[in-house]
């Protein structure tokens, strides 16, 4: 954590934004099985605490408004999480996973700090840029969305190309992944990508199979 944020604080200083790191305890007395439905809480809590300090609170969303099922985020409740004095806001909910993906490509600053990974994130000390796995299904789905907007080549975060069967072996069986994969296979089909399509089909029928 400590090299990504190294990795992005020129950018952060370049645009006059302040990062505030913040810790939690939350993982102590939870697990695996309960976070997906209720990790928002562990996002939410530095400001409701601090909530004097802000009128507003922005969730970069996951999903869009007609995406709706029972998730940790979700955008139907979210905007209860708030005070009298603060309201809580999810940005970006008209839009695609993939949409959004498309409009940071076109943010030269990403290209060596987009952290996108789940598993294991790295620093490239000669670069300075960040160096995410590209083999998780965070990455792959992220590497595959920019390659469907030509935006791929651009980016010093991922220094691994991803293969067919890397994207076979991603799992899809949670319906929050699916949605995601369903988008990169509607991108493709309508960019001709056709490859594309048919490697996220095949991780999807296999997701179930197991």
């Amino acid at each position: 954590f400590s090299k990504s944020l190294q990795a992005i604080q020129p950018m952060m200083d370049r645009i006059g934004v302040r990062c505030i790191v913040c810790n939690t305890n939350y993982m102590a007395f939870t697990d695996s099985r309960i976070i997906l439905q209720s990790f928002n809480a562990m996002v939410l809590s530095p400001a409701l605490i601090l909530g004097g300090l802000f009128s507003a609170f922005y969730i970069p969303s996951s999903y869009r408004f007609n995406d709706f099922f029972r998730n940790g985020s979700h955008l139907m409740m979210d905007h209860l999480l708030a005070t009298e004095t603060m309201e809580t806001t999810h940005e970006g909910s008209h839009l695609k996973r993939t949409e959004k993906t498309r409009v940071i490509s076109n943010w030269s600053e990403t290209y060596s700090t987009l952290r996108v990974c789940a598993l294991r994130t790295g620093y490239d000390q000669d670069t300075g840029s960040v160096q995410n796995c590209c083999r998780c299904e965070k990455c792959i789905r992220t590497m595959m969305s920019l390659e469907l907007h030509g935006g791929l080549q651009n980016y010093t975060v991922f220094p691994s190309k991803v293969r067919k069967h890397h994207i076979w072996l991603c799992n899809y069986w949670y319906k929050g992944v699916r949605l995601f994969a369903q988008e990169i296979i509607s991108d493709a089909f309508k960019a001709r990508r056709y490859g594309i399509m048919i490697d996220f089909c095949v991780a999807i029928i296999v997701s179930s199979l197991v």
